[in-house]
């Protein structure tokens, strides 16, 4: 039987999240990265997110920044963010990058976390979404 009842999110959720100085080498695997940032929890019922988006807040390294889904045992990689060198100033606004999802669904008892490829990468990290 087809759902005619479509479900939407209930309750906006916005997570905020800088990485950590130290860079961490666990690009593409499933290990867990040793510096690893928590960027949003799903709510009880779980959550989609629609948009993630990376700002830098001062000068930046040319770097992968690193999205893992963390589902309580294993730290998934789901996207990553090309961060390339910029030095802002009053004329050169500073990096900036936004990925959109059509289907980022984060179960209950999931959690979306950050990392950094190289150290010190001056960004921030804010994740867009509601909970079911």
């Amino acid at each position: 039987m087809a759902n005619t009842t479509p479900l939407f999110a209930n309750t906006p959720l916005i997570g905020h999240a800088s990485p950590s100085a130290t860079a961490d080498a666990e690009y593409g695997s499933t290990n867990a990265p040793a510096h690893a940032v928590l960027l949003a929890t799903a709510g009880a019922n779980g959550s989609k997110f629609e948009q993630i988006e990376c700002v830098g807040t001062g000068v930046t390294v040319a770097g992968n920044l690193i999205v893992f889904m963390y589902d309580g045992t294993t730290y998934w990689p789901i996207d990553n963010f090309l961060v390339t060198v910029i030095t802002p100033s009053t004329t050169v606004a500073p990096f900036s990058q936004v990925h959109t999802f059509p289907n980022l669904v984060v179960p209950s008892g999931s959690s979306l976390y950050i990392t950094s490829a190289v150290a010190s990468q001056l960004v921030a990290v804010n994740a867009y979404g509601g909970s079911y």
